[in-house]
Formats: C-alpha cells, structure tokens, sequence
C-alpha cells in the first residue's frame, strides 16, 4: 500500500512539474521564431539608419595582398543605400539596395550594384583581370560596440567595423583621401626610392618601401643579421595620413597610423619610444636580385612614348628629359620625332661583337628611321653598368649630340638600379622593369622586357 501511495505521490510531482515547466516554455518562446528573426534584423537596421550621417570604413578585402578602400554609406529604412568611395576616380555618390538576413548571424547585404561592388568584381581593375580585388558584398554583424558596428566578410572573414560619419567627411574625406594617395608618389624633385626609418634608442634601421600603387600593397625588404627580413601590409588613406594593416612591427614596437608631414614631406608614426618614418631617400635601404635577369631572360628592354609615357613609374625627371631631347632635335631638324628607346642584349656572349645595342628609333616625316650605339654591361654592386663604345651607324652620329643626355643617363658611371615591376600589359606577360639612375634617384624609366626580339 505503502509502494503505491509513493508511485501515486511521484506521478503527480512529475504532472505538476510538467505544468510549471509548460508554462516557462510558454514565457521563454511566447515569440515565433520568424518573429524572432525579425526582431533581430529590426535591430540592425535600427543601427544602420539610426546614424544622421551615415557610416565610414576602411575596407581590407585582403590585407595579404590588398589595402584598404575607404566608403562611405548612408542607409534609409526603405532598404535603400547611398555610398562614395576612395576606390577610383568615379567617385560619386551612388545609391542602391541592401537586404538584412539571417545567415551564422544577421548578415548586411549589398544587393544591387555600388562602389563596393568594385572590389569583389573579378575584372576590375583591367590590370587584375581574373580575379579583382578578391573582396565581398556581405557582411555577418556581431554587435554594437562604443557606438561602432562590427561586421565579418563572408567570403574572406576579415573584420569590418562601421564607425559613424560626418557632415564634413561626406563633403570632402574621399577627395582628400585620394590626394593624401599622391603623396606616397614622388614629385618633381623626390628621388624615387622610399624608405622605412625606424628610430630606437639612438639607433637606426632602415628598411625598403616598396609600394603597389594598384593593390594598395607595401613589401619591405631589408637584411639583418646577414638574413633577409620581409615585411608586408596593406594601406589606407585618411585626410591626416595612412593607416597600416596589419600593423607593421619592426624594432618590438607597433605601427598603424601614420601622419602626413607636409613640410618634410614624409609619414611619421611613434609607438613604444620609438619613432618610425616613411621618407624619400637616394638609395633604396636594400636592393634586390632582379639586376640578374638582364641579359640573361630579358634580351631586350623597351621604352616608349605611347600610351604609358604618363606611367607614374616613368618620373617627371625622365620625361622632361626626354621631351627636351625631342625639341632640342626638332630646331634643327623640324620633322623629327623621337619614338622608343631600346636596348638590345647580345644572346651570343662568346661572340667576337660581343656588345650590346642602345637604339633611339625616330620618324623623319612620315619614315622611321634608328640611330644604334654599340655598348658593353657589366653587374657590378648589384648595380647594371653600362659603358658607351661608338657609334653604329650614320644616324647615331647625326644625332648623337642631341640624344647625349638620354645616353649618359644609361651609361652613367654610377648605373642603373634595377626593379621588375609585374606585368607591363595587363593582356601579355612581358614584365615590365624600372631603372632608376644611381646617379641622380629622380630619374627613372618603365621599360617593357623582351618586346623588341634579338639575334
């Protein structure tokens, strides 16, 4: 009797805890899970349109190989979007869609086409055709945080945080940007080479800046210690200077921002006691190997004053170099015009003609002619070294006087730095080289290898 009073006794506990848990369930989940969802994508939309003047970022699709792109986006409660962007020169304010989902968390969408599209848009830019900027149009939101919104990519998961923008910035933070761009560019007058300073303790250390004005991107090279240390980062640009990412550590101390010093025409940054500028110098802090491929895989090397005469690899220095040449010509000799410069590697390096060739090719009215020097090279300081021999042919005589300047900068006895640079054409892989004079470091050229063919 006893056994059955306690099963009896048991069995109710357990339908009143039943009860009680029921009518918890009822509290906890008195929402549908649509309603739940809602309410969810109601809260991020409130924090998007909630801003009086929209947001900013700087976008890092992919800070291995890509810097940063400044946009700037104002969001409506009608599911609409205006944004501007640092990323190119079409840079006016564009509207679009967005749609919020749930996806991991409440995903933002860029639903129909904007600026941002450029950067996850495989053909754009012409020069990365394939495979673009690698960047993202959805965006998994994590939360509020200090008044900042924070967002991961979808594609790429890289952080993206929203902080709120102004008046001021909708009015001229893109354009600044992109004049605070022209800055890492030298100047009539800059030498070309850029260097990293880092001051510590009274010691100094220098590492190269090399800078990838398409991708935004800065490779440094410098040896220590008879080892090569590299270093890489993407950059972005404020209306005050650039931002790092990620942040470059050299010397134990962290740098991100960098300043603009107008006067000094350089970026400072000062982290941990220690002081880290970008500067402009007249020797690189470490120059590479590519000097090797000279003569060797690149049997000739071409400049010409086509469409890429305005290349921002070919300085102010050069070009004015070479247009003076043109009209200095042109006072005597009123129907000529200078065309390419190239030079012609011996394949045969045994041969008793063992030199090399350096040709102006010019039209004289409407027929091309050449003047053809005979030189020799030699890889001396991992520097090319050419040295003039004598004239080829009648032409070069003619006219030797007038192109004397744009022969001394090849053989000047200081030489040549040499960099491959990439692809010269985006369409074709000819690489494309610089030589900077060591001599004089405003002077520099962006030749196209193996255009011209050798015997």
């Amino acid at each position: 009797m006893k056994a059955i009073q306690k099963i009896y006794i048991l069995v109710c506990t357990g339908m009143v805890l039943l009860s009680c848990n029921g009518d918890d369930q009822e509290q906890l989940f008195q929402d549908s899970p649509s309603g739940r969802i809602s309410a969810r994508e109601q809260e991020l939309k409130d924090h998007l349109t909630s801003a009086e003047n929209g947001w900013k970022t700087t976008y890092f699709p992919n800070n291995d190989k890509f810097g940063g792109f400044t946009l700037l986006m104002e969001f409506s409660e009608d599911g609409s979007v205006k944004m501007t962007s640092d990323i190119d020169e079409n840079n006016e304010v564009r509207s679009s869609r967005y749609d919020l989902n749930l996806g991991a968390t409440t995903k933002l969408t860029f639903s129909t086409r904007n600026h941002i599209h450029k950067l996850n848009n495989s053909s754009f830019p012409a020069e990365l055709r394939g495979r673009g900027y690698e960047g993202d149009n959805e965006f998994n939101f994590y939360g509020e945080k200090d008044g900042k919104l924070h967002f991961k990519s979808v594609r790429n998961e890289v952080d993206v945080v929203f902080e709120k923008a102004s008046a001021e910035d909708w009015n001229n933070m893109v354009l600044q940007n992109m004049k605070m761009a022209d800055n890492l560019f030298p100047q009539p007058g800059d030498p070309v080479f850029q260097v990293i300073k880092v001051i510590k303790e009274g010691k100094t250390f220098l590492y190269n800046f090399n800078y990838n004005v398409l991708k935004r991107f800065v490779e440094s090279t410098t040896p220590i210690d008879d080892k090569l240390v590299e270093k890489s980062f993407g950059i972005g640009f404020t209306p005050e200077g650039i931002v790092l990412n990620p942040p470059l550590e050299l010397e134990s101390a962290k740098f991100t921002d960098f300043l603009w010093d107008e006067e000094e025409r350089k970026f400072v940054s000062t982290a941990e006691n220690a002081v880290a500028e970008i500067t402009y110098s007249n020797e690189p802090a470490y120059i590479n190997n590519d000097y090797k491929d000279i003569g060797t895989s690149v049997y000739s090397l071409a400049f010409s004053p086509g469409q890429r005469f305005d290349q921002v690899l070919n300085t102010h220095a050069f070009k004015e170099m070479y247009s003076q040449v043109d009209k200095d010509a042109q006072k005597d000799h009123p129907e000529f015009q200078l065309q390419d410069i190239v030079i012609k590697f011996n394949k045969q390096a045994d041969a008793p003609q063992n030199t090399h060739t350096l040709d102006f090719y010019f039209f004289y009215g409407q027929t091309q002619y050449f003047a053809s020097y005979a030189v020799e090279f030699k890889k001396e300081d991992k520097k090319l070294k050419f040295n003039y021999l004598n004239e080829i042919n009648g032409n070069a005589s003619n006219f030797k006087e007038y192109l004397m300047p744009l022969i001394y900068f090849f053989t000047n006895p200081e030489g040549l730095i040499v960099n491959n640079e990439g692809r010269f054409w985006p369409q074709y892989t000819n690489s494309g080289y610089t030589l900077t004079s060591a001599e004089d470091a405003t002077l520099r050229v962006h030749c196209a290898s193996n255009y011209y063919r050798n015997n």
